[in-house]
């Protein structure tokens, strides 16, 4: 019993630690879903698909990261655990349409 408990504890932990993907669209010049929350002190994973027909990026200061989007094309990104809190991005080609933020959340925070 002892150790079908300590297996299932184990169990929980990993599927806990995998990381989180999530796919965001550019489509007409707009990110969707443009705000996107990520359980704090996880590993993301951000597949962003450009569905237009020009060149776009992915730039975000706070999250330390800037991507060339191509045309029609799919890139990933890759996020480090970080703390709850507010994470901008943008396009720097459309950058008053192309906007988006990633809201790193405690567990249990609505």
């Amino acid at each position: 019993m002892r150790c079908v408990m300590l297996l299932v504890s184990l169990l929980v932990v990993a599927a806990n630690a995998a990381p989180v993907t999530h796919q965001i669209v550019l489509h007409q010049h707009i990110f969707e879903p443009s705000i996107i929350k990520i359980p704090a002190y996880t590993k993301v994973t951000l597949v962003i698909i450009n569905r237009d027909d020009t060149l776009e990026t992915f730039s975000s200061f706070t999250l330390n990261r800037e991507k060339l989007l191509l045309p029609h094309a799919s890139t990933t990104i890759y996020l480090a655990p970080m703390p709850p809190g507010e994470y901008s991005f943008s396009g720097e080609y459309h950058p008053y349409f192309a906007q988006g933020k990633v809201l790193a959340v405690q567990e249990g925070t609505p």
